[in-house]
């Protein structure tokens, strides 16, 4: 069968890695599963900070908002050009029931078959047992997300709550504990007796 290797790299809170691993990782699996199948190649696509969880609205209806990565890999197999989307595991093409709306359509439509590096089997769309398997699969990585996004709220609250200083890159004048970094926290107390005296800050602007 000819392949198309999709991989993608999810945003992930700071210090976490990605489940789906870095994309060489996730590239160089799904070409050892072509290998061991005999699968030919025609492409490897990959993306970084795409959420598969992510949606538009299009026609008053909730759509992926995949990006050009995944538009892309569905362009191909529309095409005619592959028979089998590899990747390292499901949820990197899809995590929710949403997505395998679009992907059954496709299925229907075109024959493709899903196959990831970690399940090494192929995911028939076209077939009652396959759908299932994609819906438990997309109901535990539903689940999971929902989860993260949980405990991402609750880690916000007990910050907030402790007076924590939390940003996702360091502020001018600060360190990344809150602590002032000195050689900045000067021009920074000037600045702010700048505007407490009312100097005009239209310079700022070019102006």
């Amino acid at each position: 069968m000819r392949a198309i290797i999709y991989a993608r790299l999810s945003p992930t809170p700071r210090g976490e890695e990605s489940k789906g691993g870095n994309l060489t990782q996730q590239v160089e699996l799904s070409q050892a599963l072509c290998d061991r199948n005999g699968w030919s190649v025609v492409e490897v696509i990959t993306e970084k900070d795409s959420s598969a969880s992510k949606f538009r609205v299009v026609e008053g209806r909730k759509v992926s908002a995949r990006g050009e990565g995944w538009r892309r890999v569905i362009e191909l197999v529309r095409s005619g050009t592959a028979d089998v989307v590899v990747a390292r595991h499901y949820d990197r093409i899809y995590r929710t029931t949403r997505d395998l709306v679009e992907l059954v359509d496709l299925a229907e439509e075109t024959g493709v078959h899903l196959s990831t590096a970690q399940a090494q089997g192929v995911l028939d769309l076209a077939t009652p047992s396959g759908r299932l398997a994609a819906r438990i699969g997309a109901a535990v990585a539903e689940n999971e997300t929902e989860m993260r996004v949980e405990r991402q709220v609750l880690g916000h609250q007990r910050r907030r709550e402790s007076g924590r200083p939390f940003w996702s890159t360091r502020p001018f004048g600060f360190e990344r504990d809150g602590t002032h970094r000195e050689e900045e926290a000067e021009a920074l107390r000037q600045a702010y007796r700048d505007v407490l005296a009312g100097t005009d800050l239209k310079w700022l602007h070019g102006v």
